[in-house]
């Protein structure tokens, strides 16, 4: 009688405990989240852009539509960042990173990614839920044992449980599927493609492996990206689209389009000529080519050329790159300092005076103007 005793106490103690456990790990994650959104805020790397800000805050609360418990948790904000990722803290802020939106086709892409995120926070965190349904599994499982340990006096007696890796196992992946669908069902309801989900995964497996670049996020790692594209496949087998209504695939195009050149500056300044020209390439075939594109490919080839005939070859790109309406002002400053160097003084002094035109109080503005008296 007087072990039974004590197997009831310790049981009712161990339940306080687990409840208490519970408690203080949420709170112990929401302080965590304040203190990293909190940095990353006051991060150089921030986008405040407001129109971005704008565009991204639109399709999150697209994407929460009637859920009312949702609505108004959820902000979001753009990181600069060459690698692709989403991170949404247990406070609800997201966070996601322009290396991400530069290599997607379509918000649709951006929408599925962001809501699988935002699904898994909602629930209260998929990896924080199963942390605690293991708990309480293992506080059941430790009820026959503790009995064992008091009617036998040792430890000897717990019993190995070898099924407990295979309900773990199990329990994830169910939850894993219910966040997904969820996910889904809110992008649906949204009226994006639910396939482009799956979809996304396939190209930012694309695109890393035509840059050759990878990283430790989830979103930059090909057997994480194969891992989730198969749940993702799963998730979908019995969701069906509702009617597409496109958020604004035009201003969409527009940043995919400004991120990808920021990807290739990038690139540029790290001197990685097969990313910069991967990158560029793509921004080049799936947006347009520009008066920027083309000024970059003038820069790089500038800066790598070693003779004459390589300078020329760069000169002409500037030539290309001035006949755009966006070209900047500097390809005519910089195919002005060419034909100087190659002492065509007329159409040196004609692109330098074009640059003047368009920047007068340019910092480096009294040196062209010395340069122009020489000519």
């Amino acid at each position: 009688m007087r072990h039974h005793f004590m197997c009831i106490f310790l049981i009712g103690s161990l339940a306080v405990l687990a409840a208490h456990a519970e408690s203080q790990y949420h709170q112990n994650r929401i302080i965590d989240a304040n203190r990293i959104e909190a940095g990353y805020n006051a991060n150089a790397q921030l986008v405040t852009a407001p129109d971005v800000n704008e565009y991204l805050a639109k399709m999150v609360d697209r994407i929460v539509g009637d859920e009312v418990s949702a609505k108004g948790f959820f902000r979001i904000h753009a990181l600069r960042n060459s690698l692709p990722y989403i991170y949404c803290l247990d406070n609800g802020a997201i966070y996601v990173s322009t290396g991400l939106i530069a290599r997607l086709q379509n918000e649709a892409q951006l929408a599925g990614l962001l809501a699988l995120e935002m699904a898994s926070v909602f629930r209260q965190d998929a990896d924080s839920k199963n942390n605690l349904i293991e708990k309480r599994n293992e506080a059941k499982r430790m009820v026959p044992n503790l009995l064992a340990v008091v009617f036998t006096g040792g430890l000897a007696a717990l019993p190995i449980l070898s099924s407990q890796a295979k309900e773990t196992e199990a329990l994830n992946s169910k939850l894993q599927t219910e966040t997904d669908q969820l996910a889904l069902n809110w992008i649906a309801a949204a009226g994006f493609d639910i396939a482009q989900s799956y979809a996304a995964t396939i190209r930012l497996a694309q695109t890393l492996t035509e840059e050759k670049r990878f990283g430790g996020t989830t979103l930059s790692n090909l057997t994480q990206l194969e891992k989730r594209g198969q749940q993702l496949t799963s998730a979908s087998e019995k969701i069906t689209n509702k009617e597409l209504k496109p958020l604004d695939e035009k201003y969409f195009k527009l940043m995919l389009h400004k991120y990808g050149l920021e990807l290739a500056r990038s690139d540029k300044k790290d001197s990685n000529t097969e990313r910069f020209t991967t990158v560029l390439t793509r921004v080049e075939s799936e947006s347009e080519k520009d008066g920027e594109t083309v000024f970059m490919r003038a820069e790089y080839a500038r800066e790598f050329s070693t003779n004459d005939l390589q300078l020329s070859a760069s000169t002409q790109l500037y030539e290309e790159a001035i006949t755009y309406k966006n070209a900047p002002a500097e390809a005519w400053r910089e195919l002005g300092l060419l034909y100087r160097k190659f002492e065509n003084n007329e159409a040196a002094k004609k692109n330098l005076m074009a640059y003047l035109q368009q920047k007068p109080n340019a910092a480096d503005a009294p040196i062209i103007k010395i340069y122009l008296e020489t000519l």
